[in-house]
């Protein structure tokens, strides 16, 4: 194998390099420095291009393209680069920086957990991260004919980054009621579905949301007989890193979803002895009533968390 020690010309845009190497299986050295950052490397498909990193006389990375391309991120500045192909005349390859790499640290401030209606008087002017929670829905009754009532959903989840401005209106949805904040609304969990004659109630569905970023999924209650209620997605998770979730159907008791936010009440059994419950936290759905105790459970009321910095 042939070694250049001549460096070859290199030809540079703001964000792309490329050198032609002029026959294959002769290692090329080049001065051509590369920031820390992301690339990719490309030549000809039918040519395969080892391109390695230096930095004075330690090897950073070597990155061997695979049909013609290569990614690689390239975490210390290189000083210089040597380069093969194994195949080919003339074979221009190019190595174009895509993304810098830059550092961060964590950034920490104050919860505020507001669960009354009213005016917010958090800091202002101050950067704020926040999370509201709808009201969740009131479980579905079941009936004297051996039928249950399907689970309530839960309230809707949204959020979004925000400047306070001083004294801000609120308002915390009770049990099946909406809440809002800060142009944001997060609805309702819809009620679940009462038992009617020999069917079963289905399950609630999370509640809809308005002016948010990011608005959570999942959320619904679980369908009779004994279906669970199912958690919804995290958001936000450096503000609450938690879930609500839709209450637990009638008849065979089950289980309520979510954890951390609010926990859907569970569903009454069909046999007797165990009721439906509201489950716990905010936002969650309530449980299904059975064919014994029949009446489904409300459900939880909403929320709203500030962090603020």
């Amino acid at each position: 194998m042939a070694i250049s020690k001549v460096n070859p010309v290199v030809t540079s845009s703001i964000n792309a390099s490329s050198i032609t190497i002029a026959s294959p299986n002769t290692l090329i050295t080049s001065n051509q420095t590369f920031d820390a950052a992301s690339y990719v490397i490309t030549c000809i498909n039918t040519t395969i291009a080892s391109v390695i990193f230096m930095n004075g006389n330690t090897l950073i990375l070597e990155a061997t393209t695979a049909s013609g391309t290569v990614t690689v991120n390239l975490g210390t500045a290189a000083t210089a680069v040597r380069i093969i192909t194994n195949t080919g005349t003339n074979v221009v390859v190019t190595i174009t920086k895509t993304a810098s790499i830059f550092s961060g640290s964590t950034l920490t401030g104050t919860l505020d957990t507001i669960t009354a209606s009213g005016t917010y008087t958090g800091t202002s002017s101050a950067e704020a991260y926040a999370v509201l929670v709808g009201g969740g829905g009131t479980g579905g009754n079941g009936n004297g004919s051996g039928y249950g009532g399907g689970g309530g959903g839960a309230g809707g989840v949204t959020g979004k980054a925000l400047t306070l401005t001083g004294s801000m209106a609120v308002t915390i949805g009770g049990a099946g009621q909406a809440s809002s904040f800060a142009g944001m609304t997060a609805g309702a969990g819809s009620n679940g579905g009462a038992a009617s004659g020999s069917a079963h109630g289905g399950g609630g569905s999370i509640g809809s949301c308005s002016g948010g970023s990011i608005t959570a999924t999942g959320g619904s209650g679980g369908s009779a007989p004994g279906g669970g209620g199912s958690a919804t997605s995290i958001i936000y998770g450096n503000v609450v890193n938690g879930t609500t979730g839709g209450g637990g159907a009638g008849n065979h008791n089950g289980p309520g979803g979510g954890s951390g936010i609010g926990t859907g009440g569970n569903g009454a059994s069909n046999t007797g002895g165990i009721v439906a419950t509201s489950g716990s936290g905010y936002g969650a759905g309530g449980g299904g009533g059975g064919s014994v105790y029949q009446t489904g459970a409300a459900g939880r009321p909403g929320v709203l968390y500030v962090l603020r910095f």
